[in-house]
């Protein structure tokens, strides 16, 4: 059986909604049904989706017992049409397993600097 795991992470501009397991059927951008290849997350950004539309890239980090992950991704459509941005977990911890992973969001505004929070990754 395959659980989605909610997670009060939560910071002022970043919201934590869940964590898909391997082999896990999910719905896509497009609301496709597809399987997910491996163990992911999703964060939505709490605010007005408009105030995206300057961002360049964006840079997320997982940190905590063995899942330390950093992520840069040029921004494309979607992010700027949703909010929303997904991690995908290479390394050999679970995310789902780990209560002690924090993590953080930095956004590069078109290349002039950029604005970051912490978000506090804590399982329900």
């Amino acid at each position: 059986m395959l659980l989605i795991f909610l997670f009060k992470g939560e910071s002022e501009h970043w919201k934590m909604l869940y964590t898909i397991s391997p082999n896990q059927k999910v719905k896509d951008y497009e609301g496709k049904d597809i399987m997910s290849n491996v163990e992911s997350i999703r964060l939505k950004y709490k605010g007005n989706i408009k105030a995206l539309s300057d961002v360049h890239k964006y840079r997320i980090g997982l940190t905590g017992a063995g899942t330390d992950m950093v992520f840069d991704r040029i921004t494309d459509k979607r992010f700027k049409d949703t909010g929303e941005i997904y991690v995908e977990n290479h390394a050999s911890t679970s995310i789902n397993k780990n209560e002690n992973i924090t993590g953080w969001v930095l956004l590069d505004l078109n290349k002039e600097g950029g604005t970051g929070e912490g978000i506090d990754l804590k399982p329900e």
